[in-house]
């Protein structure tokens, strides 16, 4: 049954991140709970490459300047959120990241409708060192006092909300979910580079936490010793780019692995591919790796974060350890060398993500949250409205 508000209220999603899983996640939401009757507006910066397909599908958009780490940019966001709350009024603000979190919790009034999904929490990940981490630790627990909802994408995420004073009743957990895989044609690039043999690829942006040059390392190493049974694929853009091409360059992979901008779509990336690779450094719970299991694509990942929820090593996909080349070369030649492997875990992959991890299931429990936010905040304003018992041990009339 779809979840449908009970009264015409005015949804605000806040994001900072440009692209990549939680823009997927924003997208899906807004669009989602506004065919469910909800009346919801975006904002984000203005790179934000999710703000043309919303605003085709007539959801409203704000430009709001935000960086990842403080910065001066931050305080015109502060103003322009706060100026935009008094005119729109809005009964939930929904923020994204920490970064977003942050800002919304600190500047704008009425902590009972705010709601936040860290999508890893930046006191949890490797991005940072020791000293910021710890500082936004502090930053985080300080603003739960502010926070109705504290909304979990994993349960490896929900318990380190958890772990933050005051925060338990605060923590839900909803699960990033996909649609039902696409049929697609495969990349044309992608098939003319894999020929008659299998295909590994990573399919992100390329940054730190994604770990590209594991791939890059892992496919030489396994060239260099005459064990790598077909190609490998990096298709991405972002800051490792460069990174990546010259590590394929320098270590003579030509033969073997090559990079690919990304220009469209994933799906008919994974129509190309016969594995995804996906050696991060620190995750939640990826959409890249759900979006791949519903397409029946089987997925090589480290066990990070909410990963192992998602992938039970040598059933639904295959595991190893963050940090371990060896391992990582190992399952890798394994997959590549069996075909009969790969679509044994690629189906058992479809089955587990289709049967808990749908974009309806994740907008609907959300719904549903913001539902029963709503009916507390009315409890509250009409016990504001009861009058005062008079001390003399009897109930008001």
């Amino acid at each position: 049954m779809q979840a449908q508000p009970r009264v015409t209220a005015s949804i605000l999603q806040v994001l900072q991140p440009l692209d990549g899983g939680v823009a997927q996640h924003v997208l899906e939401l807004a669009l989602g709970l506004r065919g469910h009757g909800w009346d919801v507006e975006v904002a984000a910066p203005p790179r934000c490459v999710i703000l043309p397909e919303l605003e085709a599908a007539g959801v409203r958009v704000t430009r709001l300047e935000l960086s990842r780490s403080p910065a001066p940019l931050d305080l015109p966001a502060a103003r322009t959120l706060r100026r935009l709350d008094r005119m729109r009024r809005y009964a939930i603000v929904h923020a994204h990241s920490s970064k977003a979190g942050a800002i919304v919790r600190s500047v704008l009034p009425g902590r009972r409708r705010f709601v936040y999904t860290p999508h890893c929490f930046a006191f949890a990940s490797e991005d940072f060192g020791m000293v910021a981490r710890l500082a936004y630790r502090a930053v985080e627990q300080s603003l739960i006092p502010r926070t109705a909802g504290l909304v979990a994408v994993s349960e490896w995420e929900a318990e380190e909300g958890r772990r933050l004073v005051g925060a338990r009743s605060r923590v839900q957990v909803i699960p990033n979910g996909t649609r039902p895989c696409r049929p697609a044609a495969p990349d044309p690039e992608l098939a003319a580079w894999r020929g008659n043999g299998p295909l590994a690829a990573l399919v992100s942006k390329l940054r730190p936490q994604k770990d590209p040059l594991a791939l890059v390392r892992a496919a030489g190493a396994l060239a260099r010793r005459g064990e790598l049974h077909g190609r490998v694929a990096v298709v991405g853009d972002g800051e490792l780019e460069g990174a990546v091409r010259a590590e394929i360059e320098t270590r003579g992979l030509g033969e073997w692995v090559r990079w690919f901008p990304f220009r469209r779509g994933v799906d008919s990336y994974l129509a190309a591919v016969d594995v995804l690779v996906a050696p991060s450094r620190w995750e939640s719970l990826p959409i890249g790796v759900i979006e791949a299991m519903a397409c029946g694509v089987p997925v090589l990942a480290t066990a990070v974060g909410g990963v192992p929820e998602l992938i039970e090593d040598g059933r639904t996909g295959r595991l190893v350890p963050p940090g371990n080349p060896e391992m990582l070369e190992k399952a890798l030649a394994e997959l590549l060398d069996d075909p009969e492997q790969r679509s044994r875990l690629g189906a058992a992959g479809r089955a587990a993500a289709g049967s808990r991890l749908s974009v309806d299931g994740m907008v609907e429990a959300t719904a549903a949250l913001y539902a029963r936010l709503l009916e507390r905040q009315a409890r509250s304003a009409r016990s504001m409205r009861w009058p005062r018992m008079r001390t003399t041990g009897r109930r008001p009339l």
